[in-house]
């Protein structure tokens, strides 16, 4: 069948950007990356299906991509996000080889099948790197069907799932959750349109949440590890029949993942420290920062500001970000630990962890927690529970509730500075 003629949304076969969603934004990379970078003459091609247009037919995608000449192996660009805004710098990466070696897993952890076989629908927008590879680049590789929505949307998903019969689709954890808390509603949708599995990336998953999509769906959740600094994927879990551990993102899928102290020494199996990668798809560095390129790397490693342990299988578990780490008089608390403990709790939707100034112990132990609908519990219920489960400093001492928990452009739940943004 001919694609001519037909709607479809483009990426400039410059940046890479789409021209149609986002044309702003193409101009201003295509502004810095034409005189910075001359050299390049990388193309993308690439033909997805508009949901805007319902009533068109579905098509194969292709995309294409190919060096005329390239004498500069540092030659993709791609904009990092930043806890303060989209798009503050310019990170200089790999080549085109390495961005599309980083779509063939080695350990075929969660590779999209041929086409007709696989459909995958992408829900993240393109601007960010886990929608641009994971979901649009790495199936198109693999020859399946991509269809791109004009952007998340609950109160579509299921219309498009029904509408598109995806085999898969990737988000990031809050995404998840808000598709588990309309599922009950669409329970017919789930059972007509069996999926293979489904991918979760980009933040940490709680183990709970898993559980709950795994059951609701009837598909295994693969909970992966990637950023834009390695052209997204690092590490991720493996498919059934394979071992999968829940709240690990699984064994190395791409660079070598390795764990180091402050000092540069990297640690053994078991022992908590700072994750790190080195590999043809990491980062070259950071464009005029000689600053983070410094602090960012040791003897070839690139710290990811993640810390974590690897176990004797090789599967990776993120404890927190190093800079998300709550210092309570001396006392280091992982976030993300207590989240895990008060997601438990029956009436907890959404939870997120962080730290207030406090007089004297520098940090207190905050959460903000979203409840689910039909549900009820008071501050001292929520302190109560988390108090049979963690030691006593770790306990939040000042529990905040809302209807929606502040989030950053890409989905992800905003640690730092929350306290800024709630009022506090």
């Amino acid at each position: 069948m001919t694609v001519d003629n037909i709607p479809y949304r483009t990426l400039c076969t410059d940046c890479g950007i789409s021209r149609t969603s986002n044309p702003k934004r193409c101009g201003d990379a295509c502004q810095f990356i034409k005189p910075n970078y001359p050299h390049l003459e990388t193309q993308v091609h690439g033909r997805i299906r508009d949901l805007n247009r319902p009533d068109e037919l579905h098509f194969g995608p292709f995309i294409q991509m190919h060096r005329a000449s390239l004498k500069n192996p540092s030659t993709g660009a791609q904009w990092t996000g930043i806890t303060t805004r989209i798009g503050e710098r310019l990170l200089e990466t790999h080549s085109v080889d390495a961005i599309l070696a980083m779509t063939q897993d080695p350990n075929d952890s969660w590779k999209p099948l041929p086409i007709l076989i696989d459909r995958a629908l992408n829900i993240m927008p393109l601007f960010h790197i886990h929608g641009l590879i994971a979901g649009v680049l790495a199936p198109l590789s693999a020859g399946s069907y991509v269809s791109c929505t004009p952007g998340f949307n609950a109160l579509k998903f299921f219309s498009w799932m029904d509408h598109i019969k995806p085999t898969w689709f990737t988000a990031v954890p809050t995404m998840h959750q808000t598709i588990l808390t309309r599922s009950s509603k669409n329970l017919s949708i789930i059972q007509n349109n069996p999926l293979r599995f489904i991918r979760s990336s980009s933040s940490s998953m709680p183990t709970k949440v898993i559980e709950e999509i795994e059951q609701c769906f009837g598909a295994p959740l693969i909970e992966s590890y990637g950023m834009t600094e390695a052209s997204h994927q690092m590490a991720s879990n493996l498919l059934p029949p394979a071992k999968r551990k829940p709240g690990t993102v699984g064994v190395a899928a791409g660079p070598e993942i390795a764990i180091m102290d402050e000092a540069g020494k990297i640690l053994g199996i078991g022992e908590t420290g700072e994750i790190v990668i080195r590999g043809a798809n990491v980062t070259h560095g950071y464009e005029n920062n000689i600053k983070a390129n410094t602090e960012n790397f040791t003897n070839g490693w690139f710290r990811t500001g993640d810390q974590g342990t690897i176990d004797e299988d090789g599967y990776v578990t993120i404890t927190g970000r190093l800079k998300e780490i709550i210092n309570r008089g001396g006392e280091k608390i992982s976030p993300r630990e207590v989240d895990e403990i008060l997601m438990e709790h029956p009436a907890v939707l959404q939870v997120v962890t962080f730290a207030i100034p406090h007089e004297k112990l520098g940090e207190e132990v905050a959460a903000v927690v979203v409840l689910r609908e039909g549900k009820t519990a008071e501050e001292n219920d929520i302190r109560t529970f988390a108090a049979e489960k963690l030691a006593d400093f770790k306990v939040p001492k000042k529990i905040i509730f809302t209807n929606e928990i502040p989030q950053g452009a890409t989905g992800k739940l905003q640690r730092i500075s929350l306290e800024e943004k709630l009022g506090l």
